[in-house]
């Protein structure tokens, strides 16, 4: 398990700006009652309950006004009535007089965990909230889990209700920046037209990257903007000024069945560009994760649950509740089983529609009365792949996504050597930038066999032979459970070696 905290990161945190212009009482109004209106009924039996949210404030900070504690805590219980963990989200808050000009508070997760129990995509830097979550269990007890600043300077509203009254309203303003801490958040970004994934230059363009968030982001073609970081990052450079998307299915379904436009305005924004939906959602019920607030909101929206749901967040009392199960890494070239599994038993018997898609896959349905689906799939070249499943029961869809790695490895080193010689062959995992453990059993004739255990996505042995002829190298490199081969030919001739004839001296 990798850890990364967010004080490593180069971007600031995301933060929310003031309100741009007054907010009228029907404005309001007319947004809540249209989120009603949006929001699927219950669902046939009850769901897995909320998340509970630990709140304290931080002690080196100015002591928070009674109010903004409690509008805090009731803005974190409308968020967790949605979501569901088996663990605390832990929160500090501070009241601050350091906020970025202009913002009205931050917010981010402390630490970002990779490759943790639970998770559904690989080499994926999950929030601490989100990886507990999904592990089952505190994975970092002594922390929080969420970093929430506000703006001790700004008018604030700290009314429950809608309309919240004069004041930038608190409760909303702490709804999204709990979403943030939660993991609405990426690491790539832009400067200087050249696009990065977390620590900046390309050889560390995978440090600390990416996150959920990143991995689902897409630009208009539909295209993972992460595969536009190379080999030209001027590519993703562009498309972060300006064509952004998060295409999560989930995302898309309650979008009308199309990709969320992101908050990339041509010129960099840092802490708000791409980490917040575009500003054509503003004072709309899926309103809250846009850079600056509209309407005081009291719900977070379908959209901003629909993104959570696609990052892995299991969700409260939301059918049918999906669950997508396949193996971390699978063979180049071998089927890889996955199984779309319902978690609820309300829908035996019941009809049930699934659909399955995959990169380089036509979008594949199937009907059926089982509560599970299984699929296999096969890659002809290594690379990382994301699957999503999706089930509809009673017009009701959920959607689930697994990634699996497709492995190959490849043998490199010289064709021929000499008796004698130490001869070095070098392995290659693809994708070559995966951070789990990968193990590599040396085999070749006439040699001991050599097991180099948990290393990385490269991997050396060295051979010496004392006679020649045609030598096999094999190597067997595994990772996540899965296998796979190289073989090289070395063909090992006989030592060419001057002799020189020394005479015994004679003496007169």
């Amino acid at each position: 398990m990798d850890i990364a905290s967010h004080h490593h990161r180069l971007q600031p945190q995301a933060h929310l700006y003031r309100n741009r212009s007054n907010i009228r009482l029907l404005r309001c109004l007319l947004s809540l009652l249209a989120l009603a209106l949006a929001w699927p009924g219950a669902a046939p039996v009850a769901a897995a309950s909320g998340a509970t949210f630990e709140i304290v404030w931080d002690t080196g900070c100015p002591a928070p006004p009674a109010d903004a504690d409690a509008a805090l805590r009731y803005a974190a219980g409308l968020l967790g009535a949605h979501l569901s963990s088996p663990v605390p989200i832990s929160v500090v808050a501070c009241w601050s007089s350091s906020v970025p000009a202009g913002a009205l508070a931050t917010g981010d997760a402390v630490a970002y965990l990779r490759n943790v129990g639970g998770a559904p995509l690989a080499d994926t830097f999950y929030p601490v909230a989100l990886a507990n979550a999904l592990a089952g269990q505190d994975l970092l007890p002594d922390t929080e889990d969420v970093t929430l600043n506000f703006n001790a300077s700004a008018v604030w509203s700290f009314a429950t209700t809608v309309p919240s009254g004069s004041g930038e309203d608190f409760v909303t303003v702490a709804m999204h920046e709990l979403v943030h801490g939660l993991g609405f958040n990426a690491f790539m970004y832009e400067s200087y037209n050249v696009g990065f994934c977390g620590g900046g230059p390309l050889f560390v363009a995978y440090h600390f990257c990416p996150t959920p968030y990143d991995r689902l982001a897409v630009d208009g073609a539909d295209t993972p903007l992460l595969s536009l970081l190379l080999p030209d990052p001027r590519v993703l450079g562009a498309r972060l000024k300006g064509d952004a998307y998060f295409g999560g299915p989930n995302a898309r379904l309650a979008n009308g069945v199309r990709s969320a436009r992101l908050y990339t305005p041509a010129i960099w924004d840092d802490g708000s560009s791409l980490v917040h939906l575009d500003m054509s959602f503003d004072s709309s019920p899926n309103g809250l994760m846009t850079p600056s607030i509209g309407a005081a909101l009291r719900h977070p929206g379908s959209l901003t649950l629909a993104m959570l749901r696609d990052m892995g967040w299991p969700l409260a009392g939301i059918a049918p509740a999906l669950k997508l199960d396949g193996p971390v890494a699978a063979p180049v070239g071998q089927p890889a089983a996955l199984t779309a599994t319902l978690a609820w038993p309300t829908y035996t018997g019941q009809a049930v529609t699934y659909t399955w898609s995959a990169p380089g896959y036509t979008e594949a349905t199937h009907r059926s009365a089982a509560l599970s689906d299984p699929l296999q799939l096969r890659w002809d070249t290594p690379g990382y792949r994301i699957v999503s499943a999706g089930a509809t029961v009673d017009g009701s869809t959920d959607y689930a996504s697994h990634s699996l790695l497709v492995i190959d490895v490849t043998l490199e080193g010289a064709a021929t050597g000499a008796v004698g010689q130490t001869a070095t062959v070098t392995a290659r995992l693809q994708p070559s930038d995966t951070a789990l453990p990968v193990s590599y059993l040396w085999q070749a004739t006439g040699q001991a066999e050599q097991q180099h255990a948990a290393v990385g996505p490269t991997d050396r042995a060295q051979f010496t032979w004392r006679t020649p002829g045609s030598i096999t190298v094999t190597v067997r490199a595994s990772v996540g459970g899965a296998d796979v081969t190289a073989t090289k030919i070395i063909m090992v001739e006989a030592s060419s070696v001057n002799w020189q004839l020394f005479l015994p001296a004679v003496i007169r």
